[in-house]
């Protein structure tokens, strides 16, 4: 009945707006005839008609006719929209009426429905999830689509914005955290016990153990509690056990977190070692470095742990796993320096004890002085024993005319006498002048003997040290990290930026290291003998060396540029600890090289060899390289390889000697551990800190080490206590001038003073002995020397003294005896 009372009235509606046009036409029909209007008027009403003709189909279009429409379709398909609109009051048509009841009412409805949802809006804006949507319950919101998206819109903006608060409360938890473990204390156990603390009253748990795994000297290892904390307070405990018992040891065999939540009132020992407790949840997380486990954390809960504090654990774990990591690290390298310094006490003892003996030998010598001098005294006196009887015969020989034969008998044996005293004298000071000699003899070869012994321990200090620092843990880590990040280096590098780094880079070898090198060579280098162009290299080379902000000699202060890579990442946390190892035990520099490429993938002080390839690069044909390819191609894990001084340019030409051995992960040759040796230890042997005197060796003694290409490997001690006495000397036995210039410009003599003498040529021979030769400078000396037990290098070493020193006091005497 609805459907056709509008039906009807459509119809009406537009036959009555047809006549009204047809009417119009015919009126500006008419106006067309009439001459008296104008041709503008006449414009004007046909820009009405037409208007007006728009106008009529426009609300014929929008109005009536889907009005019409509406209205059938709903009744034929019994509409959700209709069936509300039947609870409005009914309205009726008549057949020239319009539908005015139903709009007003539908207007209405349409009017709370927009200012209900408008209020609902603005509590959402501010902030409360909560609020409910006016006049709408949860059974009525499917009939009302608005209402329906709204709510649906603030369950997911309330889902949001509980995530969020999630993840800030992680992001915020691991920055506390890692401000903890940064600032941590340096003992262990007060810093397992903060870690432990802090976690149990972050995630609001109730209890919670942590486990670090350590070995027994046979190799087994075994899970230690090192904290336990429970209800705000630490608990002292003591636990150990193997690392397959529990659920600790399952956690650790599969590398992965257990979370359980049914736990029976009885359960207390099965699976956790955090006591005897029934808790609601426990969750069992493993430390991981680079997927290998050092320690478990637990924590136990009377409520069940959300799945964001687990992430939040999860996360947290690596941190402390790489915390813990360089503990153990530290300490292990401070053992290492406790050893090295019981091993220095024991040869500072040693060489106290050489003291000893000197000064028992020096005593014994003033006591054979003594007793000699009392026997030329005697001699003395006989002497003038023997003149008196001169001057008393002389007197008598008026009164002995008659004797004169029996007197000039006793003058020709008197003569005799006079002679064989002076021979008996001449033996005297020849035997004393021997004994002496033999004496400094004894004392050069015990000083030599001492000497040789430091300096053989020392260089297997060395290689003691480099294979337990080849296989702790930290360096595997290292050496795998730098290696998979040097390999994502310089992907995302522009070609404009690869090219501004280039430029900076060649100004720093054209300003900074040649200009240095230069003064050493006899001929100026150029940049090319030196440079490789890899983007890597570059890259690398521009963040560490020429953009650091660091002087050259320190660059070794920066911990990382900041540029966001991986490498950067890892430089921060392995370099202070292998910079602090190099400082503790003096070396010059310390390299990791990539075995499979032969990059220098980490140096400590980043010369300018940092990054290159010793396969292929500007220093494939160093001492360096050399060593390196032998332990790269090396199958023992053992191997150690040291190889002889040379001048090396990236050290500005400094005497360089390197020793290597290959680092292992597991049965997997990984790289290259490489020491750069230091030569200021190997000098303070050879010269006692500079106490020649107390040592034994007077004013002209020194020990030093000679290589078999006849040049020194050690300080001579005239260049310097006297190095304008020294250069005098090399002048007067016209040395090499050129020599005499690089040894004044470098101040040192390894590698460039030639000591090509009888002692060391014998001692090269492989015989140990002592002579008196001509030494370096041309002077007689006393020299002890021998060959040095030293693996892969052929060194010889020389205790020698002024003969002209050791004689002075002997001819001092005879000289004394001569004038009396």
């Amino acid at each position: 009945m609805k459907s056709s009372s509008l039906s009807v009235l459509s119809h009406q509606v537009f036959k009555w707006l047809l006549f009204i046009l047809a009417g119009i036409t015919f009126f500006l029909i008419f106006l067309s005839l009439d001459k008296e209007i104008t041709q503008r008027n006449i414009y004007i009403l046909i820009s009405f008609f037409v208007t007006l003709i728009f106008t009529i189909f426009y609300l014929y279009v929008n109005l009536w006719r889907p009005l019409h429409l509406f209205d059938i379709k709903a009744i034929q398909n019994n509409d959700t929209t209709l069936k509300s609109l039947k609870e409005l009051k009914e309205f009726r048509i008549d057949a020239g009426g319009l539908i005015l009841q139903r709009t007003t009412d539908l207007v209405i409805q349409l009017s709370e429905n927009i200012h209900n949802a408008t209020d609902f809006i603005e509590d959402i804006e501010k902030g409360k999830l909560t609020t409910s949507y006016k006049g709408i319950d949860s059974t009525q919101s499917d009939s009302n689509m608005l209402a329906k998206a709204l709510l649906s819109m603030r369950e997911q903006m309330h889902s949001i914005t509980e995530k969020e608060k999630e993840r800030n409360w992680i992001t915020e938890g691991l920055a506390r955290f890692s401000d903890i473990l940064r600032h941590g204390n340096s003992e262990a156990a007060q810093l397992y016990d903060n870690i432990l603390i802090n976690v149990v009253k972050y995630i609001e748990a109730n209890q919670g153990g942590l486990y670090i795994i350590e070995e027994k000297e046979d190799s087994e290892k075994y899970f230690e509690l090192v904290s336990f904390y429970a209800f705000n307070r630490k608990k002292y405990i003591t636990k150990t056990f193997h690392i397959q018992e529990g659920l600790i040891g399952q956690s650790y065999l599969e590398k992965d977190i257990i979370y359980l939540t049914d736990i029976p009132q009885n359960y207390v020992t099965i699976t956790s070692g955090v006591g005897e407790a029934s808790p609601t949840c426990i969750l069992i997380v493993p430390l991981k470095i680079n997927e290998d486990v050092i320690g478990v954390i637990e924590i136990a809960a009377f409520s069940n742990l959300p799945s964001f504090k687990i992430e939040f654990l999860t996360k947290l774990a690596e941190n402390i796993a790489a915390s813990i990591s360089g503990i153990q690290v530290a300490q292990k390298t401070k053992k290492l320096l406790e050893e090295s310094r019981w091993q220095g006490e024991q040869m500072r003892n040693q060489e106290e004890e050489l003291r000893q003996n000197l000064e028992e030998l020096s005593a014994t010598q003033e006591e054979m002085i003594r007793n000699e001098k009392g026997h030329l005294a005697e001699i003395v006196r006989l002497r003038q024993l023997h003149e008196q009887n001169l001057k008393e015969a002389q007197n008598q020989t008026d009164e002995l005319q008659e004797a004169q034969e029996t007197t000039q008998k006793l003058m020709e044996e008197i003569q005799t006498s006079q002679e064989s005293i002076k021979r008996d004298y001449q033996n005297l000071f020849e035997r004393f002048n021997s004994f002496n000699i033999e004496s400094k003899f004894d004392q050069l070869t015990s000083i030599r003997s001492t000497k040789k012994r430091n300096i053989e321990d020392y260089f297997n200090i060395i290689r003691n040290q480099m294979m337990t620092y080849s296989e702790n843990k930290m360096i595997v880590d290292a050496m795998k990290a730098f290696k998979k990040a040097f390999a994502d280096i310089g992907g995302h590098i522009k070609a404009d930026e690869l090219e501004s780094m280039q430029n900076h880079v060649k100004e720093y070898y054209e300003i900074e290291f040649l200009t240095r090198l230069n003064i050493n060579k006899e001929e100026p280098e150029k940049i090319e003998k030196f440079w490789e162009a890899d983007p890597k290299t570059v890259y690398m080379q521009y963040q560490y060396i020429s953009n650091n902000e660091n002087e050259t000699g320190k660059k070794h202060l920066l911990n990382s540029p900041k540029d966001g890579s991986q490498y950067a990442e890892q430089h921060a946390v392995y370099h202070p600890i292998i910079r602090n190892f190099l400082l503790t035990f003096g070396y010059y520099d310390i390299f990791l090289v990539d075995n499979e490429t032969g990059h220098i993938i980490y140096s400590v002080f980043k010369e300018v060899d940092y990054t290159t390839s010793l396969l292929t690069g500007p220093y494939k044909n160093t001492n360096f390289a050399h060593v390196f390819r032998e332990a790269r191609n090396a199958k023992e894990k053992e191997f150690i390889k040291l190889v002889d001084f040379e001048p090396y340019d990236p050290s500005y030409t400094a005497p360089a000697s390197f020793i290597a051995t290959p680092i292992f992960d597991g049965e997997v040759k990984i790289g290259v551990l490489v020491f750069q040796m230091p030569v200021d230890k190997i000098n303070s042997i050879m010269t006692g800190d500079k106490k020649w005197k107390e040592d034994g060796l007077g004013n002209s003694g020194e020990t030093y080490l000679v290589g078999d290409d006849y040049k020194m490997r050690s300080m001579s001690r005239f260049l310097i206590e006297d190095p304008v006495g020294y250069f005098n000397e090399l002048q007067r036995i016209g040395y090499n001038e050129s020599l005499q210039k690089k040894i004044r410009h470098l101040n040192t003599t390894i590698l460039l003073q030639d000591v090509k003498t009888e002692a060391v040529i014998s001692a090269l021979r492989g015989n140990t002995d002592k002579k008196i030769v001509l030494d370096y400078r041309g002077i007689s000396v006393l020299s002890a020397f021998s060959k040095l037990n030293i693996q892969d290098v052929n060194w010889v070493i020389c205790s020698d003294i002024d003969e002209e020193e050791v004689v002075e006091s002997i001819s001092y005497l005879k000289q004394m005896e001569i004038v009396n």
